[in-house]
C-alpha cells in the first residue's frame, strides 16, 4: 500500500510547512520477531515550556523508534512498550525539574501499518479518525485523559482497522471541536481539496494534524503540507521522515 501524508500546522493563524514531532520508520533488516514488516508512524505534540529544537526532538524520537523494532511480540505489545519508554523519560525529566514548577508533557498519536492492518494508539487528550467508505470512527480516551509524562502508568487507547483503498487516517492532537465523525462521513470519496474544505472550516488559529491517505501500491511514501490556500507543493520526505534507523546520538537520551 502507498501512503500519502498531508501535514497540517497552523500556529498563530499562520500556515507552516513543517510539522515537528512527526516521524515514520520502516522495519530494518535486523528487526525483532514480529516487527519484520511494520511501518511505524509517530506524532508527538509537546505541551509546556521547552528549549528542545525540532531536530533534537526528531533525533530523540528516532532512537525510541529504533527500540520499537527491537521489541519482539505482538504489535500492540511493542506499541505499549514504546509509549512506556517515552512516558518514563518525560516523567523522569519532570521529577528532576519539579522545583522549577514547570512540566513538559505530550500528546501521542501512534500508528503501525502491517500489511493490510492498521494498529492505532493514542495517549492524552488527542484524537484519531479513521475514515472509510462505510463509516467514520473516532478513537479517543473517554475519561479524563492524562498526557504523556504525568503518571507512571499511561492510559493507552488502542484501535485496529483493516485498510482499504482510499481510506483515510487523521491524527488530530490540536484540532477544532468541529472535527467529528459526522463532519468526515464519506470523506474518503472526496478529493484532497474537498476534504480540505471540511478540515479548514472554522478551524481557528492553532491546528496540528496529519492526514494519511491509503492507496494501492508497493510502499511508496509522499509528503505534502496541506494549507488553507489548498496548495500542496511537495517537499522532500527527508524533512520529516527517517526511512531507516538513525545513528544513536549520545545527546538525545532525553528531551531537553
Amino acid at each position: 500500500v502507498d501512503l500519502n501524508f498531508y501535514t497540517i500546522h497552523i500556529a498563530d493563524s499562520l500556515d507552516r510547512d513543517n510539522l515537528p514531532g512527526l516521524i515514520t520508520m520502516s522495519s530494518p533488516r535486523r528487526a525483532a520477531r514480529g516487527r519484520e514488516s511494520d511501518l511505524l508512524i509517530v506524532l508527538i505534540t509537546l505541551k509546556g515550556p521547552s528549549s528542545i529544537s525540532s531536530e533534537s526532538l526528531r533525533t530523540w524520537l528516532e532512537k525510541k523508534c529504533e527500540e520499537y523494532f527491537q521489541t519482539p511480540g505482538t504489535v500492540t505489545f511493542a506499541m505499549r512498550s514504546l509509549v512506556e519508554k517515552i512516558n518514563r523519560e518525560l516523567l523522569e525529566r519532570n521529577i528532576k525539574r519539579a522545583q522549577g514548577g514547570t512540566q513538559l508533557t505530550a500528546l501521542l498519536n501512534l500508528a503501525v501499518v502491517k500489511r493490510d492492518q492498521l494498529y492505532l494508539a493514542n495517549v492524552g487528550d488527542t484524537r484519531s479518525f479513521y475514515i472509510a467508505e462505510q463509516d467514520c470512527i473516532e478513537i479517543r480516551e473517554d475519561e479524563q485523559p492524562r498526557d504523556v509524562g504525568v503518571t507512571e502508568s499511561p492510559a493507552i487507547k488502542f484501535g485496529q482497522k483493516e485498510i482499504h483503498e482510499n481510506d483515510l487516517l487523521l491524527f488530530a492532537p490540536v484540532a477544532p471541536a468541529t472535527w467529528s465523525t459526522a463532519a468526515f462521513d464519506g470523506g474518503n470519496a472526496l478529493t484532497i481539496e474537498g476534504l480540505s474544505r471540511r478540515l479548514f472550516n472554522q478551524c481557528g488559529s492553532d491546528v496540528r494534524a496529519l492526514v494519511i491517505k491509503f492507496l494501492p501500491g508497493r510502499g511508496k511514501l509522499t509528503t505534502n503540507p496541506l494549507k488553507r490556500s489548498l496548495t500542496t507543493a511537495t517537499i522532500p520526505d527527508a524533512a520529516y521522515f527517517s526511512a531507516a534507523p538513525a545513528e544513536p546520538s549520545p545527546e538525545a537520551d532525553e528531551p531537553a
